[in-house]
Parts: C-alpha cells; structure tokens; sequence
C-alpha cells in the first residue's frame, strides 16, 4: 500500500512540477490520506452567518491519466462589516496562483491549505476568489 501511494504521490509531483513549474505550488498535506473532510453544523452555521451571494465557475482541462488541471473562480459577499477568515473546501491535490480579487497571497498572507480546507482572510462585501 505504501509503494503504490509513494508511486501515486510521485506522479502527482511530476506532473505538478511540469504545469506549475517546482515548488511554485501548494500542496494539501493530507491529499493522500483517507481524511475526510466534515465541516461540524457549527463551523457551517458560522461560515454561513457571514457568506452570501456564493457563485461557482470551473474550466476544467481534461486529459489522459490521472490527474488533471483546472482553474476555479468563487465569487461571493462578506456580510460582516470587517474582514474575516473563512475556509472553502477544496478536494484537490495542489493550488497554485491563489488569489483573492485579482491580489494574489503572497508568503505573509494568513492562507493555509490542509485536510482539502482552503483557509483565508477575505474582505469585507464582495469578494472573488481564484486558484
């Protein structure tokens, strides 16, 4: 079991490497595991006390093999009066070029990516995210 997950990891890191270009991606820690990811009713209730108006837009290249590579845009409103950090959740394997209304995060962003949960600050009223 082991072997054919450190093969699998391998060719999902070859083919990351290729499209992305090395280490210019994020990469969810957790991708390989069994986790599931269950938001509890209360995260839910949370994340929705502050979320409206969510829109969802894929492009999805699809290709031979495994893996693919696609672009998502999400666009949605921050009802509170002030920024907030919020999560999405994402299945997928690694993001690369994430950004918030055309900003992409850089390094010192509070962005995190584990356990297919995309985590970030988003701001007050409408927001666009895209990966």
């Amino acid at each position: 079991m082991v072997e054919s997950v450190d093969k699998q990891n391998k060719e999902f890191q070859n083919l990351a490497d290729k499209v992305f270009g090395a280490e210019s991606y994020l990469v969810d820690p957790l991708s390989s595991s069994t986790t599931v990811n269950a938001t509890l009713e209360k995260e839910a209730e949370s994340r929705a006390s502050i979320i409206s108006d969510l829109a969802y837009s894929y492009k999805l290249y699809l290709r031979k093999g495994k893996y693919f590579v696609g672009q998502a845009t999400i666009k949605f409103t921050n009802t509170a009066q002030s920024a907030q950090t919020t999560w999405l959740n994402c299945s997928v394997l690694a993001l690369s070029q994430v950004r918030l209304n055309q900003t992409e995060f850089s390094a010192e962003d509070n962005l995190s990516f584990e356990g297919h949960r995309l985590k970030f600050k988003c701001l007050a009223g409408e927001n666009t995210l895209e990966f």
